[in-house]
């Protein structure tokens, strides 16, 4: 079965359009790496509705969106892709959100709708690099980093310390490409690579007795 890369755009000059954009390059990512594997609902397709129809056919979403305090995820347009309302259509699979407040409120709708496994991040996500500024020889390993997390999940891998290592790999590799050859722009990049390290959350909830 197949699953879903999630990542809306929002209209530029938009609160958090910037965070967005790097989010929607970074799912791109994703979407090369799971190649046939993947149903992508990118930009102007992800949506709610989009959402809700594509989930019958798929194992596991990976969500590249804004996360509120509230819980729930962003879509493109008005409204949410997920919140309490409808995070029971996730029952079963398991979800990745590269969102910020993922620790919060977001970790406990979650768990209360069942989802199989849910990996996200217990901090605010630090989105302020610019993609575009990654060197050719950079650039495969970048997007390595951000697609790992559901890369391995989809592969079956549910140990944090496991998810952690595959990361931790890749990052301490980018570091090194930047000491031989130094980015401008790469003091975001960095400091978001130790977050996908250090502030991953793994939820996988008990068998009931």
């Amino acid at each position: 079965m197949s699953w879903l890369v999630f990542a809306p755009t929002a209209v530029p000059g938009e609160d958090g359009a910037d965070a967005l954009a790097v989010s929607h390059w970074m799912a791109l990512q994703t979407v090369a790496r799971g190649a046939s594997s993947v149903l992508p609902l990118l930009g102007p397709d992800a949506t709610r509705s989009a959402l809700a129809k594509a989930l019958p056919s798929a194992v596991g979403v990976a969500f590249y969106t804004h996360g509120s305090a509230d819980g729930s995820l962003a879509s493109s347009g008005r409204g949410a892709a997920v919140d309490t309302e409808n995070a029971h259509a996730l029952k079963g699979r398991w979800v990745h959100a590269v969102a910020c407040h993922g620790g919060g409120l977001l970790r406990a709708v979650m768990r209360d709708a069942g989802v199989a496994c849910f990996a996200g991040y217990d901090t605010r996500l630090i989105v302020d690099w610019n993609p575009s500024g990654i060197s050719p020889a950079l650039a495969p390993l970048v997007g390595d980093l951000v697609s790992s997390t559901p890369c391995a999940l989809a592969d079956g891998d549910r140990d944090v310390a496991s998810l952690k290592r595959r990361v931790n790999a890749i990052a301490d590799a980018i570091a090194d490409r930047l000491e031989a050859d130094p980015w401008e722009g790469s003091t975001g990049l960095e400091a978001m690579a130790q977050q996908l390290v250090d502030r991953l959350i793994v939820d996988i909830p008990k068998p009931s007795a």
